[in-house]
């Protein structure tokens, strides 16, 4: 069975580096800050996450990094983490706590 997993950390704490090196296993799949607890219900979240990740920091092809949109087109962020759960044994997402966003300090998981 899948088990989901949520690296949660301030800014500058080291989630990144925790992320990547999750993400170096074969078994994990985290995504890098999706923001699933907020978009939960929005269709097409690749295409969502892909084109801001793209605009943050240039597109980077590595895992969690980049959803590979032609396997989880038109997918919404909870049917995403259970598509790469049949692949990866942990998937997830990855959670940064910071001032300028208050709404990340209340989040929920089901």
């Amino acid at each position: 069975m899948p088990l989901h997993v949520f690296v949660t950390g301030h800014a500058r704490s080291g989630t990144t580096i925790m992320l990547e090196i999750l993400n170096s296993s074969p078994d994990v799949f985290i995504i890098d800050e999706g923001e699933l607890y907020l978009n939960t219900l929005a269709r097409d979240f690749a295409e969502y996450y892909n084109s801001r990740a793209a605009a943050k920091q240039g597109l980077e092809l590595a895992k969690g990094f980049f959803l590979p949109p032609r396997l989880l087109a038109g997918l919404r962020g909870d049917e995403i983490l259970e598509r790469l759960g049949r692949v990866f044994r942990l998937t997830g997402d990855k959670v940064a706590l910071g001032p300028n966003r208050a709404e990340q300090v209340i989040f929920s998981i089901s």
